[in-house]
């Protein structure tokens, strides 16, 4: 989870779907309270895990996570706003 110094946070969790463990992610805000969660890594070769995340002072934010494709293991982002 991170947090900026307004309030506001991002969380990014690995949640198995029955075939393979994807990254979702979730915004907080002091005034709306949490949204809705959404899958950020949308490539189902492989499981995804190690998902970290970091928030700029204009609150958008950077997942990363490591994700295998059948061979070897990436290293994968996502920046959303």
């Amino acid at each position: 989870m991170a947090l900026d110094p307004n309030g506001n946070a991002v969380a990014v969790w690995e949640q198995y779907d029955g075939t393979r463990t994807n990254i979702w992610a979730n915004r907080f805000s002091p005034t709306a309270g949490w949204g809705v969660a959404e899958r950020i890594e949308t490539d189902d070769a492989g499981g995804a895990e190690s998902a970290q995340v970091a928030l700029d002072p204009n609150g958008n934010a950077v997942a990363v996570w490591e994700q295998s494709d059948g061979t070897r293991v990436n290293i994968w982002a996502n920046r959303f706003e």
